[in-house]
């Protein structure tokens, strides 16, 4: 796509801008993909890790009621698959 963007010739003013527009277009994905993501995604589970500790204090679940709730999803889960 280089080479069309620095065309001269006969097209290339019709070639050009797509060229451009697929470079640029290329370049905006690729850092979308593998910065900004991960970036919002680190960000986003450093506010859980520190909410959840604050939000746990809310509630009157103990682990004791979360391991009961984790037994019963095993034992749905069992009767389901026979």
């Amino acid at each position: 796509m280089v080479p069309s963007v620095f065309a001269s010739g006969a097209g290339a003013a019709f070639r050009a801008p797509m060229a451009v527009a697929v470079i640029f277009g290329l370049t905006a994905s690729t850092l979308l993909s593998l910065v900004f993501v991960p970036v919002i995604y680190l960000l986003m589970d450093d506010f859980r890790n520190w909410l959840a500790p604050k939000l746990e204090k809310l509630t009157s679940v103990t682990d004791e009621d979360r391991a009961k709730a984790e037994l019963g999803k095993e034992k749905r889960s069992i009767l389901l698959l026979k």
